[in-house]
C-alpha cells in the first residue's frame, strides 16, 4: 500500500488559479477537470473548503459525502480524504488556518471536527463574503477578510453545536425539517406552531437560542441557499429563481441575495461562466 501524503500549505490536487496569505490565514483557489479522481491524501493544515461550482464525492473516514455548490466543509489536520468530481468538474476556495491563526480559535476546533464536515446554510453564506474579499486587492480586502473568516468561524461553530440537540426540545428538528422543505411557501408562524403543537411563542425563542437566528432569518437563508445552487447550475432567468426560491419578485430576491451573499444574483450568474 502505499504511504498516503501529507500535502503542505498552498498544495491542493488540482490547477490553483489565485493564492493569497492574509493574518495567519491561506486562500487558495483551485479548479478541477471533469472526472478528475484524487486518491487518499491528508493536509497539513485545518481549512474550510468552499465549493463555488460543481459536485464531487468524497471519501473520509471510512465515510462518503456529498458536495455540490455552496457546500461548506471543514478539513481537521490529518484528515485522510480522497475525491471524484463529477461530469461538471469543479471549482473551490480553501481557507487554510494557519499557526499564526489557530491559537484565536483552539477551543472551538473540537465542534468543527464533530459533525462529519459538512456545514450548510448560513455559514456557506458568510463564506462567499469570504470569496468576494479574496478577490478584491484593494487596500483594506486583507482586514476584511481576517474579520470575515473570524466570523465564519463563529457561524460554522453554532452551525454545528446546533447538531448536537442534547438540550434542544425534540421538536425543534422537525420545525427545522418543516423550513427545510416547505422554504418556498409563505409560512406563517401560526402555522409551523400548529405543525408541531407548540405556542408561537415558544417555538420562536426556542429556534433563535439553540439555532442562532431568528425562523424569518433562517427561511431567508434558505431561499438564498436554493437560489445560489440554480445559480450555479442552471442558465434560467433570475425572475424565475426568484420566484422558485419564494420570493415575490427579482427585485426583492436581488436586495436579500446581496445582503446574504455580499454581490448581486447577476454578478454571480457572471462569474459562474468564467472557466
Amino acid at each position: 500500500m502505499n504511504p498516503i501524503s501529507t500535502l503542505p500549505s498552498g498544495c491542493f490536487n488540482g490547477n490553483p488559479s489565485r493564492a493569497r496569505s492574509v493574518a495567519g490565514l491561506a486562500l487558495t483557489e483551485i479548479t478541477y477537470s471533469p472526472g478528475t479522481e484524487i486518491s487518499a491524501h491528508a493536509h497539513e493544515l485545518p481549512y474550510f473548503c468552499l465549493v463555488l461550482k460543481g459536485s464531487y464525492s468524497e471519501r473520509f473516514d471510512g465515510q462518503v459525502r456529498e458536495a455540490e455548490a455552496l457546500d461548506l466543509i471543514f478539513h481537521p489536520s490529518g484528515e485522510v480524504q480522497s475525491q471524484v468530481f463529477h461530469q461538471g468538474g469543479g471549482r473551490c476556495l480553501a481557507i487554510e488556518l494557519g499557526p499564526q491563526f489557530i491559537p484565536r480559535i483552539a477551543d472551538y476546533l473540537p465542534f468543527l471536527e464533530s459533525t462529519g464536515g459538512l456545514i450548510r446554510g448560513h455559514p456557506a453564506l458568510l463564506a462567499t463574503a469570504v470569496y468576494e474579499e479574496f478577490r478584491n486587492q484593494d487596500e483594506i480586502s486583507q482586514l476584511a477578510i481576517e474579520a470575515a473568516v473570524l466570523e465564519l468561524t463563529v457561524a460554522a461553530v453554532r452551525y454545528c453545536r446546533s447538531l448536537d440537540g442534547r438540550e434542544a426540545p425534540p421538536w425543534l428538528a422537525t420545525v427545522e425539517e418543516l423550513l427545510q422543505e416547505r422554504f418556498m411557501e409563505p409560512l406563517t408562524l401560526n402555522d409551523i406552531s400548529a405543525f408541531v403543537g407548540v405556542h408561537p411563542a415558544l417555538v420562536a425563542r426556542s429556534f433563535r437560542k439553540f439555532r442562532g437566528v431568528s425562523i424569518a432569518d433562517f427561511l431567508r437563508r434558505q431561499r438564498i441557499d436554493f437560489a445560489w445552487r440554480q445559480l450555479a447550475n442552471k442558465n434560467l432567468p433570475l425572475s424565475q429563481i426568484a420566484l422558485e426560491a419564494g420570493f415575490c419578485d427579482q427585485s426583492h430576491f436581488s436586495r436579500v441575495f446581496k445582503r446574504l451573499t455580499g454581490i448581486r444574483p447577476s454578478q454571480f450568474q457572471a462569474r459562474r461562466r468564467v472557466p
